[in-house]
């Protein structure tokens, strides 16, 4: 349920003065910073090793209201860094796996396909 404007008045009253500048931050980075565009936001889907929108918003537990607003308006910067991020730390799990299966041939890559782990 969305906050009421009486509700959200009263805690921006309640909000200390040092938090002015996160808020104002966070304001921006939402608002100005660059957004990751739809399309590199579905190649990145793709990159993380999903075949469709359905399967990433199955397998992260992500609302398909959420996925629908990225595709259609891009992500916020600090979800796109968030993504990026993911992108990043999945690539080393993937070339780790791989360093691991040429010396041991202990099949970790299908080990984690079973668990359907990207």
């Amino acid at each position: 349920m969305a906050p009421r404007l009486p509700d959200l008045a009263k805690r921006s009253l309640k909000t200390a003065l040092d938090d002015f500048g996160h808020v104002m931050e966070r304001v921006h980075t939402h608002a100005l910073k660059q957004r990751m565009s739809p399309d590199e936001f579905r190649a990145t889907v793709a990159g993380l090793g999903f075949s469709s929108m359905r399967e990433f918003c199955d397998r992260t537990g992500l609302p398909e209201s959420t996925i629908e607003s990225w595709l259609r308006f891009g992500l916020s910067h600090d979800a796109a860094q968030l993504l990026s991020a993911m992108m990043g730390y999945r690539n080393r799990v993937k070339e780790a796996i791989e360093a691991a299966d040429s010396v041991t041939n202990a099949g970790i890559a299908d080990f984690f396909e079973e668990r359907r782990l990207p």
